[in-house]
């Protein structure tokens, strides 16, 4: 960018605007460095999971005398599905940087800028 503007291809304010730009990427960058690098307890995540695990162990003894055993086990199966499927989605919430592809396209947003006339 110095040497477009000593070339005058670029005005001092687009300079200007530019710097302005790539500072607030960079404020950006860091605090998703800090997402990345903050470890999360493997405790919290395992806590979570026992706690399903035993909650989906018990409903089956709940529902036993309230319903005939097809419908326990449909409900039963039911549950289960959503509850885990929650849990998958924390576990995908808590590492967002593992399960998305942002490397891709940051490749991609570097190479358009690259490219770029």
């Amino acid at each position: 960018m110095h040497r477009e503007l000593q070339r005058e291809a670029l005005t001092a304010t687009q300079h200007y605007s530019m710097d302005m730009d790539l500072a607030k990427l960079y404020e950006i960058v860091t605090s998703c460095e800090r997402l990345f690098s903050s470890p999360i307890p493997p405790n919290m995540a395992r806590h979570g999971m026992r706690s399903l695990v035993l909650q989906m162990l018990l409903l089956p003894v709940v529902l036993a005398g309230t319903m005939p055993p097809l419908a326990v086990a449909a409900t039963v199966a039911v549950t289960s599905y959503i509850y885990v499927g929650i849990d998958e989605l924390g576990v995908q919430v808590e590492q967002p940087f593992q399960m998305l592809p942002l490397w891709q396209l940051c490749h991609l947003v570097q190479f358009n800028i690259e490219e770029a006339p």
